[in-house]
């Protein structure tokens, strides 16, 4: 699961926007990190002027973006691509920003992203543990754009 939450001043992105951003967001995971697509959600938080503040300023040309990663891991990946932690966290911000860029900084919001890791044993999926990462069960979940039962065995 990677979940992204967006912070944005009301009105700032269409229903069209959100659906495009989403899909720049899912695809950085699924092209590159090889996750179900399923696995990613992206959630817009709509803030009116008055509700949102950095530094105790009102700023209504800010997004916020709160990530959390249970899927994978940095490290886990890193290990995987055989690079170093330092080049998959930088990859990764490299493509969020890239998502990001049509949406954030092209239309003049100013932006914050950060991103925190839970852990795995604390997420499951219609009530079952994720299967093992990059097994064949996780494959069958990404063919299938969904999850579906499996026993250990089929791993």
């Amino acid at each position: 699961m990677p979940l992204w939450q967006i912070f944005a001043p009301e009105g700032a992105y269409t229903a069209e926007d959100k659906r495009a951003l989403a899909d720049r967001i899912t695809n950085i995971y699924s092209d590159n990190f090889d996750l179900p697509r399923f696995y990613t959600t992206v959630f817009f938080h709509e803030a009116k002027p008055e509700s949102y503040l950095v530094g105790g300023e009102p700023r209504d040309q800010f997004v916020q973006i709160a990530i959390v990663h249970a899927a994978r891991t940095s490290e886990e990946v890193a290990e995987r691509a055989g690079v170093t932690l330092e080049d998959i966290q930088n990859k990764f911000l490299e493509l969020s920003h890239e998502a990001l860029k049509p949406f954030v900084p092209d239309r003049g919001y100013e932006t914050e992203l950060h991103v925190e890791t839970a852990e795995r044993g604390m997420w499951n999926i219609d009530g079952m543990s994720p299967p093992p990462q990059w097994s064949e069960v996780e494959k069958r979940w990404a063919k299938d754009n969904k999850s579906s039962p499996y026993v250990s065995a089929d791993q």
